[in-house]
């Protein structure tokens, strides 16, 4: 059998695909973009309305039309996930250069999960590459989240679509102690 001969066979054993967890920012495509495809200087609500009212190839240069157009194409798998409880956890701070005259913008509370054996909260996973994660980690600790790494059977998917069972799926849980705000 030509398969089995290791001249065919890679000794390279194949990376296990990576997965997010989403639930709150992570579900608007909007956000997403913003931060995958270096959108920073645009609100979520301008970007929405440019991919609304235009043809993207030319509201955006090249690179950015092509990151945006692989985001909108994503696969969004509805899940829950086993051990965590979703509420509004996650209290943030604005560096003062984004903050307008208005306290209200200064404590916004975000939509977080804590750890919590008894719950499970509902969400989308989603394949990225590890450049997409490594993006995610970096925007979602900012916001003083933390992370873990799920495998397949901590999750309920909600769908036929299947995901392979070698799959890593990233969670991010506030990191605080106190309750709801």
């Amino acid at each position: 059998m030509i398969a089995s001969d290791p001249i065919f066979t890679s000794s390279v054993e194949e990376k296990p695909p990576w997965y997010i967890f989403g639930y709150g920012s992570l579900l608007s495509s909007a956000s997403r973009i913003k931060s995958d495809c270096g959108l920073q200087g645009l609100q979520e609500d301008q970007i929405e309305w440019f991919l609304t009212n235009f043809n993207v190839d030319t509201a955006f240069n090249k690179e950015k039309a092509r990151c945006i157009k692989e985001k909108q194409r994503k696969q969004y798998i509805p899940c829950k996930v086993h051990g965590y409880r979703r509420g509004w956890y996650a209290r943030g701070t604005l560096p003062q250069s984004e903050v307008p005259q208005n306290d209200l913008f200064i404590r916004p509370t975000y939509l977080g999960i804590v750890k919590d054996a008894s719950y499970n909260a509902t969400g989308v996973v989603y394949r990225v590459t590890e450049t997409e994660l490594n993006s995610t980690d970096e925007r979602e600790t900012g916001g003083d989240y933390v992370f873990s790494t799920l495998s397949k059977s901590d999750l309920t998917l909600y769908t036929d679509f299947n995901i392979p069972d070698n799959a890593k799926i990233r969670v991010y849980y506030s990191n605080r102690t106190r309750g709801p705000t």
